[in-house]
């Protein structure tokens, strides 16, 4: 039943990275005052699911899963980030130059590299 749940998680930041795609190729997205509070929305929208995640843990006491939770987490930041790159640009790996807040964004080789390193930690942990 757990690796479900690591394959829901993968196939939502799959998704998501290809709606967003699609998304920011609109006029709006030009300015960075919307680009901003496009974003803020986007964190406040991922806080929300963690939270939302984390209390059916603590209530079910599957403690174990949080740990799982962050790890695909991380691994799928890099999957969702290669689908954006694929979509909006045509390839996987495409090193991105805009900035997400102020934060630049790394290689796209290391995305790569996260959804390996973190996706194999995940593995790791999940129960036989």
């Amino acid at each position: 039943m757990d690796i479900l749940f690591v394959f829901a998680m993968y196939s939502y930041f799959i998704f998501e990275g290809w709606t967003e795609a699609m998304s920011t190729k609109g006029i709006l997205f030009d300015k960075k005052e919307y680009q901003d509070k496009y974003h803020w929305k986007r964190v406040f929208e991922m806080l929300s699911i963690a939270a939302a995640t984390h209390i059916r843990f603590i209530a079910t006491g599957s403690y174990y899963m949080i740990p799982i939770f962050w790890l695909c987490a991380i691994s799928g930041l890099g999957l969702y980030e290669m689908v954006f790159s694929k979509i909006g640009y045509g390839n996987y790996l495409h090193n991105k130059t805009s900035k997400w807040f102020c934060f630049k964004h790394p290689k796209g080789w290391v995305n790569l590299v996260v959804f390996i390193i973190f996706g194999i930690l995940t593995a790791y942990l999940i129960p036989k």
